[in-house]
C-alpha cells in the first residue's frame, strides 16, 4: 500500500516508507538518506530490522519549511 500524496502536515501521523519517499519529496531515496545523516532532513525511524520509515508529519514540517515566499 503506497501511502497518500498530500500537501500539508496530516491531522494524523502515519509512516512513509522507504519505497515511498522519493515520491513525496521529490528526491531520490540516496539522497534523502544522505541528507538525513547530515541532519538536513527528519531522522527516520525503524520499522525492523530491514525497513525504515518516516513520520508524515516530520517530512510535511521539512517540506513547508522548504517553501520560498
Amino acid at each position: 500500500m503506497r501511502s497518500p500524496i498530500i500537501k500539508r502536515i496530516p491531522e494524523q501521523d502515519y509512516i512513509i516508507k522507504t519505497q515511498d519517499i522519493s515520491d513525496v519529496v521529490g528526491l531520490h531515496y540516496k539522497t534523502v538518506c544522505r541528507m538525513a545523516a547530515r541532519g538536513d532532513f527528519p531522522a527516520p525511524v525503524e520499522l525492523s530490522t530491514r525497513q525504515k520509515g518516516w513520520f508524515a508529519s516530520d517530512v510535511y514540517r521539512w517540506l513547508e519549511s522548504r517553501q520560498v515566499g
